[in-house]
C-alpha cells in the first residue's frame, strides 16, 4: 500500500523502533530520524521516489534490508557510527546515490546493499 501524497513526518523522541514497510511508496521528501530510534525494519522507505534528504538516528544500530531500496533522488547517505548492520539491499536501486559515508564500526555489509547505484 502506497501514500503518496504523505511528503512530510515528524516521527517523536518516544519511538525507538521503524516497523516493516511504515514509510515504504510514500511522497515523503525529507526525513530526519531522531535519535531515540535504534532499528528500522525491513523496506522502511522502500520506493520513496521523492526522498531525498535522510538524516539518521544516531543511535541507530540496524538499517533494514531493502530499507530504501529505490529511493530514485537520494543523493547522499552517512551512516552514524553506532550502525553494526547494513542489510540486504538496503539502498539498491537508488539511482542518484553519489555518496555514501560508512563508519569503521559497521560489522556487515548485506548482499547487494548498494547495488544498482549506478552513479555511486
Amino acid at each position: 500500500m502506497s501514500c503518496e501524497v504523505l511528503t512530510k513526518v515528524k516521527i517523536p523522541n518516544s519511538v525507538e523502533k521503524i516497523g516493516y514497510m511504515a514509510f515504504a511508496k510514500s511522497g515523503i521528501e525529507s526525513i530526519e530520524i531522531p535519535d531515540s530510534v535504534k532499528l528500522m525494519g525491513t523496506a522502511v522507505f522502500d520506493g520513496c521516489s521523492r526522498l531525498k534528504n535522510v538524516k539518521l538516528s544516531n543511535n541507530l544500530n540496524h538499517i533494514g534490508e531493502t530499507a530504501f531500496r529505490v529511493c530514485k533522488v537520494l543523493e547522499h547517505i552517512e551512516i552514524p557510527t553506532s550502525v553494526k548492520v547494513i542489510g540486504e539491499r538496503a539502498f539498491s536501486g537508488c539511482d542518484s546515490l553519489r555518496s555514501v559515508i560508512i563508519p569503521n564500526e559497521v560489522k556487515l555489509i548485506g548482499d547487494y546493499a548498494f547495488s544498482s547505484c549506478p552513479n555511486l
